[in-house]
């Protein structure tokens, strides 16, 4: 199968479904080796989770044979699937969960960089959130596993952040001088770091950014309202990150900095809660991120004291007016829809 599929033969589309069932198969079968979930389960249906009767040793070795039997094929299977997101997602759990050292043991240097180049090429096109959620992963998996070729893995992964990094300077100054199609592009930079830093600490190369970029449209800086989302969710993370440093007792006197962070941040978050050009769309991961901030820094919780941050009377009235905005937004949307049943003809 895996011969017949990768030499792109002409298909039908019933050839094409069977390919895409036989990928889904392996994976399946993958997962279950390594004790993992292959579907949500769903409690209401009654379905009970079974323990796998293979033995531990025996587990191993399936997945060492099922990798040995993938190694040369995966480049090529990403790229004969990679416009399918739901078999690019599939792809990416079979790299995390097989055996990576089969290739070294194989003196499969070429087919391992290759497969590298393939990641992070799909990174950089894909903007849909499952799909770079997945590759994010994948990326922390490889670069935290311990086996031979990890070196090669954390070169390609620094070239991914150069990369970005670029990227947003240069449709930053692009989205300043109003260039075509700089907002939508900008908002997909942002949405592929979010997506990196749900699994690594990208708070030594975006940090900064993060808390310039958290502006609203009125201000001299302005940020495009659709990538406020994304920057608000890698504002939370890196924080919680910085947080945890603080805990474990390393931050080397570092609480000063990090209460600044912590009060720009807050304020410019409540300062795009009140903008009336933001979209109660976009205002809805802000409210989010400035609710889990200030429980997770609340007198009463486990943070530091000196990073304790409690909202003021005018920073909760705003937050009661965003819900508020929010209820009537969705109470409309109801409605809406309700008329537009009534509307229907009926034959």
């Amino acid at each position: 199968w895996y011969q017949r599929r990768v030499h792109g033969e002409d298909k039908s589309d019933q050839e094409s479904h069977k390919d895409k069932h036989m990928l889904g198969l392996v994976h399946s079968v993958l997962l279950k080796l390594k004790d993992r979930l292959v579907l949500p389960t769903d409690k209401d249906s009654g379905h009970i989770r079974r323990q796998s009767k293979l033995t531990a040793q025996q587990k191993q070795f399936g997945i060492k044979t099922l990798s040995e039997q993938l190694v040369n094929s995966l480049p090529d299977l990403i790229t004969s699937f990679r416009s399918n997101p739901e078999q690019v997602i599939w792809l990416c759990e079979i790299i995390q969960h097989m055996d990576l050292n089969v290739y070294a043991e194989k003196g499969l240097d070429k087919q391992f960089q290759h497969i590298l180049e393939e990641l992070a090429r799909l990174f950089l096109d894909y903007s849909q959130d499952d799909v770079l959620l997945a590759i994010a992963q994948t990326w922390n998996v490889l670069s935290t596993n311990d086996f031979p070729m990890k070196s090669a893995v954390e070169k390609k992964f620094i070239s991914i952040i150069k990369e970005l990094e670029s990227s947003l300077h240069q449709l930053r100054r692009e989205h300043l001088s109003q260039v075509d199609e700089s907002e939508h592009l900008l908002t997909v930079v942002w949405q592929r770091i979010r997506a990196l830093y749900s699994f690594n600490n990208m708070n030594p190369n975006f940090w900064e950014t993060v808390l310039n970029s958290l502006l609203s449209s009125d201000d001299v800086h302005p940020t495009p309202p659709a990538a406020l989302p994304y920057i608000s969710v890698c504002a939370f993370v890196g924080l919680l990150r910085k947080v945890n440093v603080i805990i474990q007792g390393n931050s080397n006197g570092e609480e000063v900095t990090l209460r600044e962070d912590i009060d720009l941040l807050m304020r410019r978050m409540i300062t795009l809660l009140k903008a009336p050009s933001i979209e109660i769309k976009y205002k809805i991961k802000i409210l989010q991120t400035v609710c889990d901030i200030s429980f997770m820094l609340n007198p009463n919780n486990k943070a530091p004291k000196s990073i304790h941050y409690t909202l003021k009377d005018a920073d909760l009235n705003v937050i009661v007016d965003v819900w508020e905005s929010l209820i009537n937004d969705g109470h409309k949307h109801f409605k809406s829809k309700k008329k537009k049943k009534k509307k229907k003809k009926k034959y």
